[in-house]
């Protein structure tokens, strides 16, 4: 990965609990001590966390979806396991940022 690559993560279909894998392991990279030998780390990082945000799903008080990363909340798709992959990696981000600074 390079700043000037032309992938999207739009150009698929967002599956959040796999994003939040990519983050955890980013940052526990980054907080072992490897962000200055993996130089596109941070904006990896960063993306990530932009796509967990694009994707956190608001839709009303009485939706059982609403607060939600699920990749299809219309059909109620969420699973237990996407719940502690999501809270892992936002958990390791908040390390990170502490460690290293960020506006996020």
């Amino acid at each position: 990965y390079t700043a000037s690559d032309t992938l999207s993560l739009h150009d698929a279909l967002p599956i959040c609990h796999m994003t939040a894998l990519f983050l955890a392991g980013c940052c526990a990279l980054g907080l072992a001590g490897y962000k200055e030998a993996i130089p596109n780390i941070e904006p990896v990082i960063e993306r990530c966390f932009d796509q967990l945000q694009e994707n956190y799903h608001v839709l009303g008080a009485n939706n059982p979806m609403n607060g939600s990363w699920s990749y299809a909340p219309g059909e109620g798709v969420f699973f237990g396991f996407h719940a502690g992959e999501l809270l892992r990696g936002l958990s390791l981000y908040i390390l990170y940022r502490q460690k290293y600074g960020g506006s996020k």
